[in-house]
């Protein structure tokens, strides 16, 4: 689900005709079951069915089969197709097509590669779209019995998976550790309520907060059942989007003019004395939002002009007023329309799930809390200084005594249900995150680092009680990062969009990085155990797209308040 500012105002007229599109979306139908094919050719042998649940599902084992199978999980595709007219997400949702590999079956890049190591490789498109944790694993747990009664060469299994995939595969050793041998969590998709549940949360906070300040008729909760709420999840993302595109507008004017005219909560007087841009900026910081983007570093300047004293005196000047006003409000309007996809169809579906009732609420979220010394301080100038940070803070509680988010109650309890991953490592498992992700964000790492930390020592004292030799550690995390600096300009020294830069948007990691997870994940099947430390660290150490510490000092849920 990666998303990319890289369209423009042309397309908002057709974005806000979408209320009319729900007669025509494409919600799945029950398929019907279909007898396994397997052919081979150029040395590979493939297979393709369903499985008792309607789950297209498919196999390829080369010729030269190292014995280690390697079942993807994809992640969360939406549960309808989005219509085509619709920037950045027409035409995706409600892809059920099985998927072996990242990228696969649009891009076979990684898939290649794997099936030229000696790897087999599987995995399915799932019975149904949305959040379907459950449901997924056992397509899983069907899956693997057909593989291997087919496959009876496979020596070892590793389960891999990104985002909801990543769910997918934590829960599947979680609940059928016998079945796998080592997991690859690749962003784990964890802890649903803190995320966009009860007392705020970050797909909450940054939805509500961006509705309060740019757009008040943006529904974003409590959508409407059917085709009708996919509508309104659409029309929601495309004011988002409008509302995104105004401010990067308006990033080089003052005052009044840099706020969208659907901004009408906040006074005129505020406007005259605000940039949206600071506003757009608080909204990023209070919600937990990673201050770079796929495009922003959010340190680099615009470049010097050299050809003369006076010319590099202005063009340092300008240099620095863009790395510390404008990139950071830059990061966060990417973001935010990344963040945005999930936070309006995804949160359609979810609520779906539960009855169709608004399950988020922040009556008791704290938002002042939410804003630390430290990015006070460091955000000073491009949120306005002292007097603009009071200002829109207040304006956030304002905004929350006058329409705060109230969760219907039993919706809540049901959404809670939703989230079943408990985090025990059962099998050896080595879990990845990045540092700049906008939907799997740090939390949802340090979470998993904490839960398998505490597992641990509790297993260590209890051997030590039994006077029993400690047992080894069984979870290891890599953090993915992007470089230092990446941000790049065009001929007119406007910032220019990226559609890939490691370590940041969703999911973006380079080909030599997921290869690195499998040669990990394989090795720690074989050894059914984890590769040493010094494997794990040297790895770390050998791409500048890792953390080179495992220890990355990451926000918990605690730290931002959720």
């Amino acid at each position: 689900m990666r998303l990319t500012l890289n369209k423009t105002r042309r397309n908002m007229a057709l974005l806000l005709s979408v209320a009319l599109i729900g007669a025509v979306l494409g919600f799945p139908t029950a398929a019907t079951a279909a007898d396994p094919t397997c052919t081979t050719a150029a040395a590979v042998t493939t297979c393709t069915g369903e499985t008792s649940d309607t789950a297209k599902y498919e196999v390829r084992v080369p010729d030269d089969f190292n014995g280690t199978l390697l079942l993807w999980s994809h992640g969360y595709t939406y549960v309808a197709k989005i219509p085509a007219q619709i920037p950045l997400l027409g035409g995706a949702g409600n892809d059920l097509r099985a998927t072996i590999a990242p990228g696969a079956p649009d891009s076979m890049v990684t898939a290649n590669a794997l099936l030229n190591q000696g790897y087999a490789l599987a995995g399915s498109g799932f019975a149904v779209p949305g959040w379907n944790a459950e449901s997924a694993v056992k397509t899983n747990v069907e899956l693997l019995g057909i593989v291997k009664k087919k496959f009876p060469k496979i020596k070892r299994t590793v389960a891999w998976g990104s985002s909801l995939g990543g769910t997918i595969t934590q829960r599947l050793a979680e609940t059928n550790p016998k079945l796998i041998d080592a997991a690859l969590p690749v962003m784990a998709f964890n802890n649903l309520d803190k995320v966009t549940g009860s007392n705020g949360g970050y797909g909450t906070d940054a939805v509500w907060l961006f509705k309060m300040f740019f757009d008040p008729t943006i529904k974003g909760f409590g959508y409407t059942a059917g085709p009708a709420g996919f509508g309104e999840a659409a029309v929601d993302f495309g004011k988002v989007l409008a509302a995104v595109v105004a401010i990067q507008g308006g990033l080089t004017k003052s005052g009044a003019d840099t706020w969208p005219a659907t901004a009408t909560l906040v006074p005129a007087a505020v406007k005259a004395a605000l940039p949206a841009r600071s506003a757009l900026l608080m909204v990023g910081l209070l919600s937990g939002m990673p201050m770079r983007s796929t495009s922003f570093d959010g340190v680099t300047g615009t470049p010097i002009d050299t050809s003369s004293i006076a010319a590099a005196s202005a063009s340092t000047s300008a240099a620095t007023g863009f790395s510390l006003a404008v990139q950071p409000a830059l990061a966060v309007a990417e973001n935010m329309v990344n963040i945005a996809g999930f936070a309006t169809f995804a949160r359609f579906d979810l609520e779906s799930q539960v009855g169709n009732k608004n399950f988020a609420d922040n009556q008791k979220t704290n938002y002042a809390a939410k804003l630390s010394e430290e990015e006070a301080a460091t955000y000073n100038v491009a949120l306005s200084g002292e007097s603009g940070i009071a200002g829109l803070l207040q304006l956030v509680a304002g905004f929350q005594a006058a329409a705060p988010l109230k969760g219907d109650a039993d919706t809540l309890a049901k959404f809670k249900k939703l989230d079943t991953m408990t985090g025990q490592i059962n099998v050896p498992t080595i879990a990845f995150n990045n540092v700049e992700e906008t939907v799997e964000f740090q939390p949802m790492m340090s979470w998993m680092i904490e839960k398998a930390n505490a597992q641990h020592a509790a297993e260590v004292a209890a051997a030590k009680a039994k006077k029993k030799k400690a047992p080894a550690k069984k979870f290891a995390a890599f953090w993915g990062q992007p470089l230092d600096e990446y941000t790049v300009f065009n001929a007119d020294l406007t910032p220019k969009q990226q559609a890939f830069n490691a370590g940041t948007g969703h999911v973006q990691f380079t080909q030599t990085q997921w290869m690195d997870m499998v040669r990990l994940g394989d090795m720690a099947a074989r050894l059914k155990k984890l590769p040493s430390a010094a494997i794990l660290q040297l790895t770390r150490e050998s791409d500048p797209n890792w953390y080179p510490a495992e220890d990355f000092d990451a926000d918990t849920f605690e730290s931002i308040g959720s």
